[in-house]
């Protein structure tokens, strides 16, 4: 019986050592780093899941690899997740983290989400025709996100958490050791509850241009410009505070920082701060005022309509923003 128990011994101890090394994915890319405003404050009034900050849409590139020889077979593909929260980070209250992906948003630590992605067969690495392994190239488009969640603890911060790793890419079955593609936010630790949410107007609520000539386009030209403010109201407080906004398309494209209506191509629409000399951007948030005890704060803009073609089409035309304020 002893002869028979040393030669099982140490074949179990292969089987169970060779999966641990086997097993491996190494996903890297530039995840990114994204800061959020300094003393983000959340309103104790906003409902839960509302989005209190999120970063602009992203494109990123990912390349994984098999990091060492699969039992399974070279040739058998391995499914790509993406795995939420994967350094478990805690959040006391108030807020949660996520991404958003494939239109709906994940925030909850440790879920998995499909990317649809699997690795393929690669032969020739380092130039070599007999060296093959598993690979996978692929762009990844999400955004990150910070949602109202619950109540905050009494400190009235959300965490001591400062640098958050939202995500990470990986294989279907595990998370490996190594995490080199990891979307991070950082600043999270001064996120703060705030007494109440400023209210938003648009004044006037919507923008008319007066009629213009065709016969007069010429590609570049403004045609029309027309006055618009931004006025942000805080009744309830009397503290100092600034805010960023964000403009994103809904009936129109964003091209080249430059709203394109769907239903006339011919024509843009820039959004500029007259005040600041500047065009503010789609898709991206910027600073709109900043340090200011007034309770009402209005920001001057706006709306330049620029010809796209010498030729233009003619008749009415629509074209849609929503605007997002946040305040610190």
């Amino acid at each position: 019986m002893r002869y028979i128990s040393k030669l099982i011994l140490p074949t179990l101890l292969l089987i169970l050592l060779h999966p641990s090394t086997s097993l491996a994915m190494l996903c890297q890319g530039n995840g990114g780093s994204f800061t959020l405003p300094r003393g983000l404050a959340v309103g104790a009034d906003l409902e839960d899941g509302t989005i209190v900050w999120e970063s602009e849409p992203l494109s990123r590139k990912v390349s994984c690899r098999a990091d060492a020889f699969d039992p399974g077979g070279l040739g058998d593909q391995i499914p790509i997740s993406i795995y939420v929260n994967p350094k478990s980070h805690k959040i006391d209250g108030g807020i949660e983290v996520g991404m958003r992906f494939g239109g709906k948003i994940y925030t909850r630590t440790g879920e998995k989400i499909p990317t649809g992605v699997q690795t393929e067969m690669v032969c020739g690495i380092d130039g070599k025709p007999g060296m093959c392994g598993r690979h996978a190239n692929f762009t990844l488009d999400f955004s990150l996100v910070v949602l109202k969640r619950g109540v905050f603890p009494p400190s009235g911060m959300a965490t001591q958490v400062g640098t958050y790793t939202v995500f990470t890419v990986d294989r279907d079955t595990s998370l490996s050791a190594r995490q080199l593609f990891i979307p991070t936010i950082y600043n999270l630790q001064l996120v703060r509850s705030s007494a109440c949410t400023p209210t938003l107007s648009l004044v006037p609520d919507h923008i008319t241009f007066p009629m213009v000539h065709a016969r007069d386009a010429q590609r570049g030209k403004v045609a029309s410009a027309v006055d618009f403010n931004l006025e942000i109201s805080r009744t309830c407080s009397k503290d100092i505070f600034s805010s960023e906004a964000k403009f994103t398309p809904v009936t129109a494209i964003d091209a080249a920082g430059m709203l394109v209506p769907d239903d006339n191509p011919s024509v843009g629409i820039s959004l500029v701060r007259p005040d600041h000399r500047t065009t503010a951007p789609l898709n991206k948030w910027f600073s709109l005022h900043s340090g200011s005890y007034r309770e009402v704060v209005r920001v001057p803009f706006r709306a330049d309509l620029l010809w796209r073609e010498n030729r233009p089409q003619i008749g009415p035309f629509s074209a849609g923003v929503i605007v997002e304020v946040t305040h610190f």
